[in-house]
């Protein structure tokens, strides 16, 4: 009975048992395997090590307030991601010619987007990516925005408590993290495309465009 014999034991076993399941399960964030962390007698929750994709509105507001000169080049998809997503209301058009140039986009016309009037149809979405060639880009925009399905890629730790320490939790989260290969995988793919393609940035607003909606009753 794991979470008994956790009460029982001293720290040093807690950060034991982290590193087993870090081995073992799942990927453990970094900061708690520390031993002098860890310690499920007075906390008894799992803190899983998230892929880092997700924007939080903080982390973007962060971005661009940066000097776009030390911005990594990775940053350029999830900035065009949250503009999009109309994420940015003040200088959309500074701001969008300011980081086509910084991460050549290869879009220097402002794109004129609808309103709130329309939404994005996902289904449709991935079939206009699919016919240019870059369908891996649908499922690193569902990372940056936290809509993979999978806790490994949408767990928000300062929306979210972290998991308790029990069999059917660990259970549950190595089998998530099992399910979270293949959507690891493709978004390394959506990198490499992001990186190699230089038409990649016109594709994807192109298949953006196309893939929106008109909500009903507007």
């Amino acid at each position: 009975m794991l979470p008994t014999a956790l009460y029982r034991e001293s720290s040093p076993v807690s950060a034991t048992i982290s590193a087993l399941i870090n081995e073992h399960l799942f990927p453990v964030d970094e900061y708690w395997l520390d031993e002098e962390q860890m310690d499920y007698r007075e906390d008894a929750t799992v803190h899983p090590g998230v892929h880092q994709y997700r924007m939080t509105f903080d982390e973007f507001s962060e971005m661009v307030s940066t000097d776009p000169s030390e911005l990594s080049d990775y940053a350029g998809f999830p900035i065009i991601v949250c503009m999009l997503g109309g994420w940015l209301d003040e200088d959309f058009d500074r701001y969008w010619k300011m980081y086509n140039r910084r991460f050549k986009w290869g879009i220097p016309d402002v794109p004129k987007l609808p309103d709130g009037s329309h939404y994005l149809n996902m289904m449709i979405f991935k079939r206009e990516l699919k016919k240019r060639g870059v369908l891996p880009l649908s499922t690193m925009l569902e990372a940056v925005d936290g809509s993979t399905g999978n806790v490994f890629f949408d767990f928000d730790y300062e929306m979210e408590m972290p998991p308790t320490v029990t069999p059917t939790t660990l259970d549950y989260l190595h089998r998530e993290w099992k399910k979270s290969r293949p959507i690891a995988k493709e978004c390394d793919q959506a990198f490499d495309l992001i990186m190699t393609d230089p038409q990649i940035y016109i594709k994807f607003l192109d298949a953006y465009q196309a893939s929106l909606r008109k909500r009903k009753g507007r």
